[in-house]
């Protein structure tokens, strides 16, 4: 016999901050999201697809990139 416990549903984290959305060649673009998870549960961060350049920090969310041209 096979017994399954089910312990409530894992809600999905949610994004409260708003990243700016326009970046100029040359100068430095930065966001730092604010972020939380309902259920208490550690963030991590990745950009699965980026602008080359551009950098996450994994553990905090913040994005850095310095857009060149033609990007």
């Amino acid at each position: 016999m096979l017994a399954v416990s089910v312990n409530g549903t894992n809600r999905p984290p949610q994004i409260d901050s708003t990243p700016p959305l326009a970046a100029a060649v040359g100068a430095p673009y930065q966001y730092a999201p604010s972020a939380r998870d309902a259920d208490g549960d550690s963030l991590a961060f990745a950009l699965l697809t980026a602008p080359a350049g551009a950098s996450i920090n994994p553990a905090g969310g913040a994005i850095a990139w310095t857009p060149a041209l033609g990007q």
